[in-house]
């Protein structure tokens, strides 16, 4: 990504972060939406999809977009830990415990080659 590019998906981040404190959801989405569409290859613009579809109740959309956040960077803890919630608000019990197990394993492992 170019810097000139890099600068654009920063201020729209910034700004779709700015509308959701300021609980103008509907300005959001629309920025979250370019932000993803525009650069689907920037973690952040997908992980901030997640947070607001999960504030707006849609834990569908939260789920998937939380887990194209986690396949872009795959060691986001903070990230696994908010689709282990999602996921656990969802009614998927079985499917957040399964990835707390994995991701708990993953780190042991990661910490023996050390």
């Amino acid at each position: 990504m170019s810097i000139k590019d890099q600068n654009q998906a920063k201020e729209l981040l910034q700004k779709a972060t700015a509308s959701i404190r300021n609980k103008n959801f509907q300005q959001a989405v629309q920025l979250c939406q370019t932000l993803t569409n525009k650069y689907p290859d920037m973690a952040e613009g997908w992980h901030l999809r997640s947070l607001l579809a999960a504030q707006m109740n849609n834990l569908q959309l939260s789920l998937e977009t939380i887990s194209k956040a986690i396949n872009l960077s795959p060691d986001n803890y903070p990230w696994i830990l908010h689709k282990i919630h999602a996921l656990l608000h969802s009614g998927a019990q079985n499917s957040a415990l399964e990835l707390a197990l994995h991701t708990a394993k993953q780190d042991i492992d990661d910490s023996s080659i050390l």
